[in-house]
């Protein structure tokens, strides 16, 4: 009888740790109708919430400028005028921001109108701003941080950013899980002793 409680509280640790080491995958799909969706505006998928901000250099740091426009190619940056719709770096660069409230890893992004001769930047915030991608085509890799700045550099570079996708599991088991799995393991050993002994 013993056994058999203990076999159940050993399947109840395990299922409680598969859930809690298991990736979330989770896909925003960025595009639109063909509108002015202002800045920052929310994005929400699967319950992950993600901030964007469009953003202008200036002076060397990024600000706020310009305005999320979200067309059937994916989300750039209109800065008013005869800028284009596309994150572009024309005139000043420009950036879309995408930020979260606690630290994720990005492992896709699509894109729209990236063109032969375009390129795009990645900078990851992980405790500290860090330019990942320089003048590139795809992602290449898979980046964790809190926050995703993509942007264009150079006057004939613009595109779209149509999709992203994000893993926001935990890189490690996380405390209660861990101390589940553990209290069980003693609870173990102490019956298996009992049994032995009687």
């Amino acid at each position: 009888m013993k056994n058999k409680w203990l076999v159940k509280m050993a399947a109840a640790a395990s299922l409680v740790f598969a859930t809690s080491a298991s990736a979330a995958i989770v896909s925003y799909d960025l595009s639109g109708d063909g509108r002015d969706i202002g800045s920052p505006e929310t994005f929400e998928s699967d319950g992950l919430e993600m901030t964007a901000r469009s953003q202008i250099e200036r002076w060397g740091s990024w600000r706020s400028g310009g305005t999320l426009y979200q067309t059937s190619r994916g989300l750039g940056v209109y800065s008013g005028g005869g800028d284009s719709t596309q994150i572009d770096g024309s005139g000043r660069d420009q950036a879309i921001l995408f930020s979260f409230d606690s630290a994720v890893e990005l492992i896709g992004a699509a894109f729209g109108s990236l063109s032969s001769n375009d390129d795009f930047n990645l900078a990851v915030y992980n405790n500290g701003w860090t330019t990942v991608l320089d003048d590139e085509r795809s992602l290449g890799g898979t980046y964790v941080g809190t926050a995703f700045r993509f942007w264009a550099d150079f006057f004939d570079d613009d595109f779209y950013v149509k999709g992203l996708t994000f893993d926001d599991s935990p890189k490690a088991v996380p405390e209660p899980a861990t101390l589940v799995l553990m209290g069980l393991g003693l609870v173990a050993v102490g019956i298996s002793r009992r049994q032995t002994k009687a």
